[in-house]
């Protein structure tokens, strides 16, 4: 029976084209990784006649949010089949800070099977700054050891 259980996952896992983990800050708060973009009754336009709007929020999704075409892929970390970076590279005129995740994401959230895996958890090395707000309040993504109870 586990052996069953282990190879469907295994199979549902090839479908899996693009994916997202947990992403924990150094100081052991969420940092941006299932958030929506441009959801409109979360986020506000993120443009306004073709320029950005400044008053666009980043929002923190829960994890079951399934929206993904109202979604951005964090360039902090994901993680991606190599044939759909060759289909797909990131704009090579684009670097780092410049939006390169977010025109990546862009191109690809409708064309390819974007989930969230809880069960992996990826810590930063480095504090980072959030810029987006998380929609269930911030308590439940600070408390300490929330991390433990993603998947209860």
């Amino acid at each position: 029976m586990k052996v069953d259980h282990k190879n469907r996952m295994f199979q549902i896992m090839i479908k899996i084209l693009v994916c997202m983990c947990v992403l924990i800050n150094t100081n052991g708060h969420r940092y941006r990784d299932w958030f929506a973009w441009d959801d409109i009754e979360l986020c506000n336009s993120p443009k306004i006649g073709g320029n950005w709007n400044p008053n666009h929020e980043i929002a923190l999704v829960p994890y079951d949010y399934n929206k993904t075409q109202n979604m951005a892929i964090s360039g902090g970390w994901w993680v991606a089949k190599k044939h759909v970076m060759i289909e797909e590279p990131i704009h090579k005129d684009l670097r780092w800070g410049e939006g390169e995740d977010t025109e990546w994401s862009m191109r690809v959230r409708e064309k390819y099977k974007y989930v969230m895996n809880t069960n992996s958890i990826v810590r930063l090395l480095r504090e980072k700054r959030l810029s987006s707000y998380y929609v269930e309040g911030d308590e439940k993504y600070t408390t300490l050891g929330w991390e433990n109870k993603i998947n209860d």
